[in-house]
């Protein structure tokens, strides 16, 4: 009777674990492309290499996010609320950046930030 009752325990542990397993994949694949988001909405400002040698990149003046002086500036949080508020000039009105909080939701905007922190 022990024996019925461990290969039933190991059993439904298998089980637990695949149901685990396959939900932990399904959540992956609904997960946002940080690299396909930058893409497509920073790009053309901030580079595919993320160094800000674009046209508008130079007209704006936009930092390199890959120097090591700047990405030690980084922080998560400031960058989510930059993004998603968008970014004024100093000491003005007028954006230098765009806000998309109406264009891209909360969790795509985190995928944009954890990428770009986790360039190289």
């Amino acid at each position: 009777m022990d024996t019925m009752l461990t290969k039933k325990n190991i059993a439904a542990a298998l089980i637990a674990t695949a149901g685990l397993l396959v939900g932990s994949a399904a959540m992956a694949a609904d997960a946002p492309d940080g690299a396909a988001l930058w893409a497509k909405n920073c790009a053309s400002c901030h580079g595919k290499d993320l160094k800000g040698k674009t046209k508008t990149g130079e007209k704006l003046k936009i930092q390199d996010l890959t120097d090591a002086a700047v990405k030690a500036k980084f922080d998560k949080k400031r960058m989510i609320e930059s993004t998603t508020k968008g970014i004024k000039e100093e000491g003005g009105e007028k954006l230098v950046m765009k806000a998309y909080e109406s264009k891209l939701s909360a969790a795509e905007i985190e995928a944009l930030v954890d990428y770009v922190i986790a360039f190289k």
